[in-house]
């Protein structure tokens, strides 16, 4: 068979557990519901007793992809996210210290100005990743992302397997996020003396960050807030980031072309591009920039753990996991083409 063919098994049995279940509740409700009639069919409590469970009945009619029933559907939480919010979380959960700080690593010890290259390999490479991801979570709308696919096609033991791989991820790349964040809250303060009590705080030294650990607190106590809050503050924060990298391209390339009037000795021109692909580091450099490019895109498979806060997971998560990659592959280009022409890639520092 076609892997076509054992996606659709693999869908259609699932989606037959879920069903078979809800059909079986539904027939021990109506015994149920037969044998309270018969009861009380004398008094108001008989009707309603019946009407209740007509109530329950109806409601056990819809089918429902988690399995639930009619009362839990009632008690579980309202759906808030649209597609505008699962694009805003995945474009905050991608871009940060991948074009804030790896963009200047790429462009003077990798690929030069062809480091835009690199971010568009990086994203095809990622896409690889992300176009799965987007069928799965059409197939099967259901919270938990990898564990949730892994356990409904492969068994539990791969589940917990891919789970615990992508917990690591997660910890491995919001450690490194806040860390580059601490270090640029460090210098934006710009406490160079360590006598100083904020000083010691922030620098004890021994390669230890507390700043790091701050941020990430203040997040995870914006997460506990709830569903409502934390989005609110994630569409915030990801469109102050793209709209701020935005302003960066556009001012440099202003800048590249002599629109925007620039001292006299201005390292800003389009002429920082010769060469395009510098011969100290084709074509290898490119590829090698590409491997640590690959981390800018992390994050994009947070949006399949949204799917039970999302209001249509199934036609939603697939097109945000979509639109956040093709968001975050055009703005990494351009923000690589607008530094290197602000700056001879040879000048541009790599910290």
């Amino acid at each position: 068979a076609s892997d076509g063919d054992v996606g659709s098994i693999v869908h259609e049995t699932f989606m037959g557990r879920v069903e078979m279940t809800t059909v079986t509740k539904r027939r021990q409700r109506r015994g149920e519901g037969e044998a309270l009639k018969v009861m009380n069919q004398v008094g108001t409590s008989g009707a309603g007793s019946a009407a209740k469970l007509g109530e329950e009945e109806e409601d056990d009619e819809y089918f429902d992809p988690n399995g639930r029933t009619g009362e839990q559907r009632r008690e579980a939480p309202l759906r808030h996210m649209n597609l505008f919010d699962l694009v805003a979380f995945g474009v905050g959960c991608t871009v940060g210290s991948g074009v804030f700080v790896l963009a200047g690593m790429a462009a003077s010890e990798y690929a030069g100005p062809a480091s835009s290259v690199s971010y568009l390999l990086a994203g095809l490479v990622a896409s690889l990743s992300g176009l799965p991801y987007a069928e799965l979570s059409a197939a099967f709308p259901l919270d938990g992302s990898t564990y949730s696919y892994a356990y409904i096609a492969l068994g539990e033991v791969f589940a917990v397997v891919s789970s615990l791989c992508q917990t690591l991820e997660y910890g491995a790349a919001g450690a490194a996020v806040a860390r580059s964040w601490g270090n640029k809250f460090v210098d934006w303060v710009g406490s160079g003396d360590d006598t100083t009590a904020v000083g010691r705080f922030l620098n004890p030294g021994g390669g230890v960050n507390p700043m790091a650990g701050v941020i990430a607190l203040v997040c995870s106590l914006i997460l506990l807030l709830g569903v409502r809050e934390s989005k609110a503050a994630t569409n915030v924060v990801s469109s102050t980031k793209v709209l701020l990298i935005m302003f960066m391209t556009v001012s440099g390339f202003l800048l590249a072309s002599g629109v925007v009037p620039k001292a006299e000795d201005g390292p800003a021109t389009f002429d920082n591009w010769s060469p395009f692909f510098p011969d100290e580091f084709r074509p290898q450099g490119i590829v090698d920039g590409a491997s640590i490019l690959f981390f800018a895109y992390l994050g994009f498979d947070c949006i399949c753990n949204l799917s039970g806060e999302a209001k249509d997971p199934v036609r939603d998560v697939p097109r945000a996991v979509i639109l956040t990659l093709a968001i975050d592959g055009a703005v990494y280009f351009l923000a690589a083409l607008a530094l290197t022409a602000m700056q001879s890639y040879s000048d541009i520092s790599a910290v």
